[in-house]
């Protein structure tokens, strides 16, 4: 027989398991303070780095159990459409904007060219 757990109690378990971390590392804190071989020391800092990584998992799945409980409700159909009319209306103002940016960088780009022409040339027109 499966067993079924919710969501809420995952999550509050995960939350002990949470606070157990933290008062480890603030235990081996006091104790990394105290004097000790240096394999003593390396001993307490795996096992500080343990508890922190297991902190970090559980926070993270905590995130995502939490994130699994929203509920999206569609949108009313009216809105939908003013949402797609909007977008358009900004997709629209997007192109009209490269094309102009495009017209301009082409006008810039040719008067820079008549510049270098002329300078080149000395202008020697007249």
């Amino acid at each position: 027989m499966p067993v079924t757990l919710k969501i809420q109690d995952v999550i509050a378990k995960n939350v002990v398991g949470i606070e157990a971390a933290e008062k480890c590392n603030h235990r081996i804190d006091q104790l990394l303070m105290q004097p000790m071989t240096p394999d003593d020391k390396l001993a307490l800092l795996d096992e500080q780095s343990r508890a922190s990584n297991e902190r970090t998992q559980l926070k993270i799945i905590n995130a995502n159990l939490t994130a699994a409980i929203v509920t999206v409700k569609p949108i009313d159909n009216a809105l939908a459409a003013e949402l797609n009319t909007l977008a358009n209306r900004l997709e629209t103002k997007i192109q009209t904007n490269q094309i102009i940016s495009a017209a301009l960088d082409f006008v810039t780009a040719t008067l820079d060219e008549v510049s270098n022409l002329h300078d080149i040339t000395g202008g020697a027109t007249g």
